[in-house]
C-alpha cells in the first residue's frame, strides 16, 4: 500500500481539528465550551497561512459535509476531553492532531460519538515514553505517529475519513475567526491520565530541555531545529580525542 505523504513544511507547528459535522454546528458547540468565536474575514488560499499577530486566530475550511479547524496556537485542539464532548454532543467522529517538533511535542485524539477511540501524547522533552490510549489505527503500521512532519498524524485523520489536505494545501477559501473570550474548555478524566503519566514518567532533567536542541538533517537537505533525547553513550568528539 502506497504510503500518502504531504509536502515538507519544515516540521509541524500547529494543530489541526477535522469534524464528520457541519461547520455551523460546530462552532455552536464550541462557543458553549470555549466562549467567543467570532468571524472576522475571509480568506483566499494565499492568505491561508498568515495569522495576525498577537490574535487568537482560528481559520476554518468547510468541504464535503466536513468542517476542518487549523489551531496554530495549539490550545483547542490539544484537548482530548473537548474532542470526546465535541464527538458525543454533535454524534459524529472527531479527529484532533498537532505537532511541536522543536520540544518533540506530538498528539492525536481519536473519538466517535463520545468514545474515545485512540490517543497518543508525547512531549519528547518532558516524558520518558508517550501514553497511548486504544488500539493503534491501520495507518500506524505504514508510517510513524511522530513523523516531523505531520504525516504519521494526518494518516490518522485520512483513516477515519477526512482529507488533512484541505487545510495544509488549501484548494479553496476559508474563514478567519478570532478568539476573543479565551474561555479554556474544561479538562476532564483524560487530562488527568496525561497529568498522571507526567508525573510518573516525567524527565528529571526537562527544565534543561532547550539544551537539547539539536540540528537535525531532512531528506529535502535542509535542516530542523528538533529536542533530541540526551544520551549517555560518548560524542565522537570524545570517543575520537578523549574530551
Amino acid at each position: 500500500m502506497t504510503v500518502q505523504r504531504y509536502p515538507a513544511r519544515m516540521g509541524m507547528h500547529e494543530g489541526i481539528l477535522c469534524a464528520s459535522a457541519e461547520w455551523a454546528t460546530l462552532h455552536s458547540a464550541l462557543l458553549d465550551e470555549c466562549g467567543t468565536i467570532e468571524l472576522q474575514q475571509s480568506l483566499t488560499p494565499d492568505e491561508w497561512l498568515n495569522f495576525p499577530q498577537g490574535q487568537d486566530a482560528l481559520h476554518v475550511i468547510s468541504q464535503g459535509g466536513h468542517a476542518y479547524m487549523l489551531d496554530p496556537g495549539m490550545v483547542l485542539t490539544a484537548n482530548p476531553d473537548l474532542a470526546v464532548r465535541l464527538s458525543d454532543s454533535l454524534g459524529c467522529s472527531i479527529v484532533c492532531f498537532g505537532a511541536e517538533t522543536v520540544s518533540g511535542t506530538y498528539w492525536v485524539a481519536v473519538a466517535d460519538k463520545g468514545v474515545l477511540r485512540r490517543l497518543h501524547w508525547n512531549v519528547r522533552s518532558s516524558l520518558m515514553q508517550p501514553l497511548d490510549l486504544g488500539e493503534p489505527l491501520d495507518s500506524e503500521g505504514r508510517i510513524p505517529l511522530e513523523d516531523v512532519d505531520g504525516n504519521g498524524l494526518m494518516a490518522c485523520a485520512a483513516e477515519m475519513g477526512f482529507d488533512p489536505r484541505v487545510v495544509t494545501q488549501p484548494q479553496m477559501g476559508g474563514e478567519r475567526y478570532l478568539w476573543t473570550d479565551l474561555k479554556l474548555p474544561e479538562a476532564g478524566p483524560i487530562q488527568q491520565q496525561i497529568d498522571e503519566h507526567h508525573k510518573v514518567f516525567g524527565r528529571s532533567d526537562k527544565e534543561d530541555w532547550t539544551k537539547h536542541i539539536k540540528p537535525v538533517p531532512r531528506a529535502d537537505g535542509g535542516f530542523d531545529l528538533q529536542y533530541q533525547q540526551p544520551t549517555s553513550k560518548p560524542s565522537l568528539v570524545k570517543r575520537i580525542f578523549g574530551r
